[in-house]
């Protein structure tokens, strides 16, 4: 999390709200969210840059949560501890009455990325030629392909989301990615259905 403490306070005040998971009294995880009115299903409403999904106010009736952060430290990736705040997540859904989690991700294959603590992305020419068809014709690439992205590959293989559509320009200082984020969804019903 790399927001300001202005920034923060600001997107409480509009009414997100942030998860987070601890050990030994020290933030490890959290996963920041807004309750939304909004659905994935009108794409002609979904933000189109990521200043425009952080800012989204909290509206009601509460349909969708759309998450724009989540992040664990990378000592204990793999562990419990996402489960813990995915857990935590799902819970929050189920009783604020959401039928959608709304993400974005990066794909930091398509031109490799390596951030301070030492986490490597080489960058992927298929994935990036898939992206780029993608944004020229409209066509979602095949979801192997798509998950070449170790980021979408979390988002497909392990929280079980559909890769709704592409957002070109959706980060324009995100390099690594081209700019492009692809938006998640995943349907909580479908949850549910299992649960019955």
């Amino acid at each position: 999390m790399r927001a300001s403490e202005a920034t923060i306070r600001q997107r409480f005040a509009i009414g997100h709200e942030v998860l987070g998971v601890t050990s030994d009294a020290t933030l490890v995880g959290a996963v920041c969210f807004v309750p939304t009115s909004e659905v994935p299903t009108n794409r002609a409403r979904l933000p189109r840059r990521y200043a425009e999904f952080v800012s989204l106010p909290r509206s009601n009736p509460v349909r969708s949560v759309y998450i724009h952060n989540l992040a664990i430290d990378p000592r204990y990736r793999g562990g419990a501890m996402i489960w813990q705040l995915l857990a935590g997540l799902l819970s929050e859904c189920r009783a604020l009455g959401a039928r959608w989690l709304v993400g974005n991700s990066r794909c930091a294959a398509y031109a490799g990325d390596e951030d301070p603590r030492g986490l490597r992305v080489p960058a992927d020419p298929v994935f990036r030629a898939a992206l780029d068809r993608w944004a020229a014709s409209g066509r979602r690439p095949a979801e192997k392909t798509l998950q070449r992205d170790p980021l979408l590959r979390f988002y497909g293989q392990v929280l079980g989301c559909r890769f709704h559509s592409l957002a070109p320009d959706f980060a324009p200082k995100d390099h690594a990615s081209g700019g492009y984020h692809v938006i998640c969804v995943k349907d909580l019903d479908e949850i549910r259905g299992l649960l019955s």
